[in-house]
C-alpha cells in the first residue's frame, strides 16, 4: 500500500468514525414516546431507542415524533457509543396527505369512490355541504377529537391520520348521519 493510500483510507476511516454511531435507513413500523421500530432496507426490524435529546427533521426543518407517520421513510443517526441503540436525529418527510371528497347531500354524507386508507398515513377529508336542510351541518370525528362547522357550499378541510387498521367513521353533531372509510 502506498503512503497516499493509507493516508485516503485513514482519513476517510476518521471521517466515518466522526460522523459517529452511523445510521440506518428503513421504513418506520411502530413508534412510541421511548421506541422506534424500523424495517431497515435489508428487510431486518430493528427497534431504536428515543430519549429527551432525540431530534426530528421534517424535510429539513425541525419537528416532533408526533409528526411522524408510521409507514414513513427514515433516516436515523444513531448516538456513538450507545447499547442498545439510541437516536440522535431522526430524519423524514412526512407522506403527503390522501385527500378524498365528500359531499353532504340530500342522501347524507357521500363519498365517491372511497379508498382504502392505510394506518400511519395522513388524511383530508374536502367535505362540502350542498344542502340547506340537513342534520349535517357539522363533521364530527370522535376517534380523533375533530368536529368542524361545515358552512353551505364552501369546502372545509379535516385532516387526521388513522393510526390503527379497522374503520374511521364521522358523522353529524347529533351522530344521527354518518359515514366510514375502511383503514389497512
Amino acid at each position: 500500500m502506498t503512503r497516499a493510500s493509507f493516508l485516503a483510507v485513514l482519513f476517510i476511516s476518521t471521517a466515518a468514525l466522526a460522523h459517529g454511531g452511523g445510521h440506518l435507513k428503513g421504513v418506520v413500523t411502530q413508534l412510541t414516546d421511548t421506541q422506534l421500530t424500523v424495517t431497515a432496507d435489508d428487510k431486518d426490524k430493528v427497534v431504536i431507542n428515543l430519549d429527551k435529546n432525540s431530534r426530528f427533521e421534517n424535510d429539513g426543518k425541525p419537528s416532533t415524533a408526533n409528526a411522524l407517520p408510521v409507514g414513513s421513510r427514515v433516516v436515523v443517526h444513531l448516538k456513538p457509543g450507545t447499547k442498545p441503540q439510541l437516536a440522535a436525529l431522526v430524519k423524514f418527510v412526512a407522506a403527503a396527505a390522501t385527500r378524498i371528497d365528500v359531499a353532504v347531500t340530500s342522501d347524507g354524507f357521500v363519498v365517491a369512490n372511497a379508498p382504502t386508507l392505510k394506518a400511519g398515513q395522513p388524511v383530508t377529508l374536502v367535505v362540502t355541504r350542498s344542502v340547506e336542510k340537513t342534520c349535517a351541518t357539522d363533521i364530527v370525528l370522535k376517534e380523533f377529537g375533530l368536529s368542524q362547522p361545515l358552512p353551505l357550499n364552501k369546502p372545509v378541510e379535516v385532516s387526521f391520520t388513522p393510526k390503527k387498521a379497522g374503520v374511521v367513521r364521522f358523522a353529524c353533531a347529533m351522530d344521527m348521519i354518518a359515514g366510514s372509510l375502511k383503514v389497512e
